[in-house]
């Protein structure tokens, strides 16, 4: 039974709407009531998961934590008697519920604790977001014994009694405290969540006094509907805050009070049914105005008359219902600004209260009427919410009159309230939040969920969640029992509220109380207060009385004016020197920040100059300057191949010292190390490719390229026989090329060890095609696996993905594939969940052999927190279309076959030969014997050759056939090549000098043979060039889950690391390491692309 009812400041709010619930529990819940708090259908797919419940309890040390905590929130509220004090503190002297201390959870009405008998749990969990937010400004507080709903009054002469036994007695401000007394047990909660703003001061007074003062108008209007005390409330907290310090701050606020009622069945309530203190109260005044109406005597006999009227018919309609009374459970909720609370019913999310936004349509038009505007969402382009407690400087425009509802709690339906400011409904829907933690029974365990949930979701607020969690066994037995209703005159002596409780042992314990330290007021004050209640007295006001305060005020005027001159005069003074001060201080600022501005200015300047530079590198990357041709009387060098080692060769190459000729059969540069991330997407192909045109377009002299394969070097013609291989030929596709030099660049190609099925049915990583394959297979796996009626062990295979070879290739491309997985695919293919698996598969005792121990446990640790299998010491036999046949090693040392079935099989270990180096091999008889590549020399030169040089995975230099070493090696050659260049020419020069001297004249040849003489000791400094050495600058791995592996060479040793912080260190290394500015920025935009939108699942 859900209702609700309009906001009192709500222009289209009518008479009828004041109190609108469903009939039951099934009922559909219509007219305004249904659009302000209808069920939420947002729900994701996040499912609430219990957390393991064998959790063990915390030990002595995180209690005594706990109660240090306690201690330092009360003393930043209650302060130190010698310290400075806030007004809070300030006030706390005069009002004691100020200075209640703080309950468990930091509870700002005090502490509370759950009883025997209590049919609910309370569970709140804060959180300060300190990566967002400085200070905490949300509070709450809740009771497990609010106070026993108040029996009707049938005499209004003893409702005004009891109202002014209150005024003068039981004012929770005034109550005396006796330890003697004991807390009625009741039944009864109180749960309420401040969020605040411009400060704390307003949501730490609510969350001390709004029960206070609830609890006094329940008592003071024990007829009255609750709707409207809330509203009451509300409106007299807002009051009393616009009287107090700090008028700026604020609170939005939302209020549950959860309470035992004995009610009976009406069909003027859309609950159903109507509390009996209401209805007699509805009673009285229909009898009294009908009796007014009828009455034609005089004033005086009419209004006793009508009064004896109202009360008979207020006792006659309380015996009435009482014989139809049942007992229930109601809840009301009342709700100002964004705040929001949420009733589970049944599973669903059902709304309580009104999200008061500059947004919403009928808060606009209410603030317009009231002389304001929505700028920007907010109210005069300053305030988020259109009501909030406080807030003086907007109470024209923001008001405190709060959205109400009732609702008649169902038992069997109603399984637990959630209450939070916006920092949780900003990142989490109604019913994902109700989804989360349906299932946590533990109400405090289920709001530190919803914080941790919200702060994953990167909520940027203050976070204060409360669940007030329903047992349903319980509220039946206490709807039996007499419990949370008082009677009439059948109060039990000597027991309080536990708000009575708490406000006088806080008042016992002050300072007021105990050193009786009252202010005095002056005398002024004395006699505006007498003035102020002489006023309120009424007939009763004594002109005389009157007279002598004017008098008595007019004296007091008169001698303070008499001395203003001399103040006025002081004043000037005082002015002078503070204004003295205040400049002399404002300059000390201005110099100690000084330092600050001028650091702004070269941040500033920096960032324009580097933002120039950029552009510039942009500008002259996008226009080439024009070449000189080539020139046909130098030599002639001929490079095979664009990868690592001869794309580092022409980057350095001064190419005005030869013609140069680049023979290959991609045009273009790849950048291999990041290839396993194009596999799945992460990073587009084209962002690691540069074209090899860009490259030699920028060079000084000419350089020819040619898209062709090197079919056959013949050494003795010197000669490179060339083909072109793409699918458009032209009439010629075959060519001879004549070099004087030779770089030998080709690479290698993927070795199957001569393993059947390897070449048939695995997918290879070293080119742009391979990625593309290997993508187009893992979706086809994925699709077949989903087609209809596919067969359980089928689905198993066809999801398994295999990889074989633990080196930096096939350990990066596991763990980019893992994240496709679990980042991606699991997301819009769930039901592969359960059966997606990567294996990977190693013949050596362990992955990534050339990392050291260390590195390599942290990647076998990591790999197996996300789930990839790592099968070491596993030698493959045979590939077949289905499975792979592979012997392994067990721990005893003995052999065993197995067939591992796969789906998708990459193959990322070895390399071969290509042919066209083998049959240069063939060719050289000092190569005899070589089975890896080209043998050769210090100086990279072939052995058994002058003018052949090698470089890359085709050569064998005695280091691991890596990206490094090749672009380390092209380097070299590029130095070396320059070098020779030089060495001719500076050869030929001393060759013409040597010709002059020996005819010229003798004064001339002292001069010819001093610069002979030059050009000598230049060319013993130019020859100088020492043989090839590589340094290894360390290496890198990514393994998956944003972790990566690093062992990098420091000085003389090496530092190896691992984890998140690596990761950045990867991709940094990894940028830095790209060809051209160009790709950097293309892989960083693909980077950021990912992590924003995730990678593409469609098969292409």
């Amino acid at each position: 039974m859900f209702g609700g009812k309009k906001d009192k400041d709500d222009p289209d709010s009518t008479a009828d709407s004041s109190s609108t619930t469903a009939a039951s529990a099934t009922s559909n819940i219509s007219g305004k009531t249904e659009e302000l708090s209808r069920t939420t259908d947002r729900g994701g797919n996040h499912k609430a998961s219990e957390s393991p419940t064998d959790k063990k309890r915390k030990g002595s040390s995180t209690a005594k934590a706990r109660e240090i905590f306690t201690q330092a929130k009360n003393s930043l509220i209650h302060g130190d008697k010698d310290g400075p004090q806030t007004p809070m503190q300030k006030l706390s002297k005069t009002d004691p519920a100020l200075s209640v201390p703080q309950g468990t959870n930091n509870n700002s009405a005090g502490e509370s604790h759950a009883t025997a008998n209590s049919s609910f749990s309370v569970g709140v969990t804060e959180d300060k977001n300190k990566k967002c937010r400085r200070t905490m400004e949300d509070t709450h507080s809740y009771l497990y014994n609010f106070l026993g709903t108040p029996a009707p009054v049938v005499d209004s002469g003893m409702s005004s009694k009891s109202t002014q036994s209150l005024d003068d007695k039981s004012s929770l401000t005034t109550v005396p405290s006796d330890q003697s007394r004991r807390v009625v047990e009741t039944d009864n909660g109180y749960f309420a969540i401040f969020d605040g703003h411009a400060g704390t001061f307003a949501a730490e007074w609510c969350g001390k006094k709004l029960h206070v003062i609830l609890e006094d108008l329940m008592r003071k209007n024990p007829n009255m509907p609750v709707p409207e005390l809330l509203d009451q409330t509300y409106t007299a907290a807002d009051n009393q805050l616009e009287k107090l310090p700090l008028k700026n701050s604020g609170c939005t606020a939302i209020t549950a009070v959860l309470r035992w009622e004995d009610r009976v069945p009406t069909s003027h309530s859309a609950t159903g049914s109507q509390a009996i203190a209401a209805l007699a109260a509805a009673a009285s005044k229909n009898a009294e105005a009908a009796e007014q109406a009828e009455s034609s005597k005089e004033d005086k006999e009419s209004t006793a008359r009508s009064n004896s009227t109202a009360e008979a018919a207020a006792a006659a309609a309380i015996q009435e219902a009482k014989q139809k009374a049942t007992r229930q459970r109601i809840l009301y909720t009342a709700n100002v600004g964004d705040a929001r609370i949420v009733l589970c019913r049944n599973g669903k999310a059902l709304r309580l209260s009104y999200d008061h936004k500059g947004m919403d349509e009928n808060e606009g038009r209410r603030i317009a009427k009231a002389g304001g505007l929505i700028l920007n969402n907010r109210v005069n382009g300053v305030l988020a919410v259109t009501r909030a407690l406080g807030d003086s400087y907007l109470k024209d425009l923001v008001t405190g009159h709060p959205y109400t509802t009732e609702t008649v709690i169902q038992p069997d339906q109603d399984e637990f309230l959630i209450l939070a400011c916006d920092g949780l409904w900003d990142v989490c829907s109604d019913q994902e939040a109700v989804d989360y933690v349906r299932n946590v029974h533990d109400a405090q365990l289920a709001s530190k969920i919803l914080v941790e949930h919200a702060l994953a979701r990167f909520s940027t607020d203050n976070l204060s969640v409360m669940i007030v969690r329903f047992d349903g066994q319980k509220l039946q037995h206490n709807a039996m029992a007499d419990i949370g209703v008082e009677h009439e005159g059948a109060k039990e002596q000597g027991t309080v509220s536990e708000v009575e409780m708490l406000v006088g042992e806080a008042r016992r314990q002050s300072v007021f109380a105990r050193e009786g330290a009252l202010d005095v007021p002056d005398e002024t004050d004395e006699l505006e207060d007498m003035a102020t209640r002489d006023e309120e007295a009424g007939p009763e006001l004594r002109p005389e009385g009157q007279q002598e305060a004017d008098g008595i005020l007019a004296e007091k005027h008169k001698a303070s004016q008499s001395s203003t001159d001399a103040d006025e005069s002081k004043a000037v003074d005082e002015s002078k020197a503070v204004n003295e001060s205040k400049a002399v201080n404002e300059s000390k600022a201005k110099r100690r920040f000084r330092w600050l501005r001028w650091l702004w200015r070269l941040t500033w300047l920096s960032a324009v100059g580097a933002a120039g530079y950029f552009a510039y590198g942009i500008y002259e990357l996008r226009h080439p300057a024009d070449q000189i041709d080539s020139d046909p009387s130098k030599k002639t060098l001929v490079i095979l191949g664009t990868g690592w080692g001869t794309v580092s060769l022409l980057k350095k190459l001064d190419t005005e010292n030869y013609n140069v000729v680049v023979v290959s059969p991609r045009n273009y540069f790849l950048f291999t190390p990041l290839l396993p991330s194009c596999t799945v997407g992460t990073i587009e192909h084209r962002s690691i490719m540069e074209p090899i045109r860009n490259i030699l377009r920028h060079k000084k002299a000419a350089v020819r390229f040619y898209e062709a394969e090197a079919t056959k070097i013949d050494y003795e013609k010197r000669v490179v026989y060339a083909k072109d291989e793409s699918d458009v030929k032209g009439d010629t596709v075959e060519a001879e090329i004549p070099f004087d030099m030779l770089v030998v660049g080709v690479g290698a190609e993927n070795a199957t060890f001569g393993i059947p099925g390897v070449r048939e049915h695995s997918c290879f990583l070293k080119e742009v095609s391979d990625a593309q394959k290997i993508r187009k297979q893992i979706m086809d796996c994925i699709e077949t696996a989903s087609f209809k009626d596919q067969s359980a062990a089928e689905v198993q295979r066809l999801l398994h993905m295999v990889v074989v070879g633990g080196g930096p290739t096939g350990v990066e491309f596991a763990g980019e594939l893992q994240d496709f997985f679990v980042e991606d695919l699991v997301k819009w293919i769930p039901q592969i969940k359960d059966n997606f698996h990567v294996t990977l598969v190693e013949a050596l005792p362990n992955v990534l052999p050339s990392f050291s121990k260390q590195l390599i446990d942290y990647t076998e640790s990591s790999f197996k927190e996300e789930h990839i299998e790592i099968r070491t010491k596993t030698m493959v036999k045979n590939v077949t279309d289905k499975y792979i046949e592979a012997e392994s090693t067990q721990a005893d040392g003995s052999k065993k076959i197995e067939h591992i079935p796969y789906g998708l099989l990459v193959w990322a270990t070895g390399n071969a030969v290509r042919p066209v180096v083998k049959d240069l091999i063939t060719q050289i008889p000092a190569q005899k014997g070589a089975r890896r590549g080209l043998n050769v020399n210090e100086y990279l030169v072939v052995n058994g050759t002058e003018n052949i040089w090698a470089v890359g995975d085709c050569a064998v230099a005695n280091y691991a056939p890596t990206a490094q070493v090749a672009a380390q090696e092209g380097a070299f050659l590029a130095r070396l090549f320059n070098t020779i260049a030089k060495t001719d020419a500076i050869e030929a020069e001393l060759g013409l000098l040597s010709e002059k001297q020996a005819t010229a004249k003798p004064e001339e040849r002292k001069v010819l043979l001093d610069e002979i003489d030059g050009r000598q000791r230049q060319l013993r400094r130019t020859k100088q060039v020492g043989p090839f050495h590589y340094s290894h600058q360390g290496s890198l791995a990514y393994i998956g889950a944003e972790r990566a592996v690093a062992d990098v060479s420091w000085f003389q040793g090496n530092i190896a690391s691992g984890g998140t912080m690596t990761y950045l260190f990867w991709k940094s290394a990894y940028l830095s390491m790209c060809f051209s500015s160009r790709n950097r920025i293309l892989v960083m935009l693909d980077w950021v692309k990912t992590k924003f939108f995730g990678r593409d699942v469609s098969r292409e």
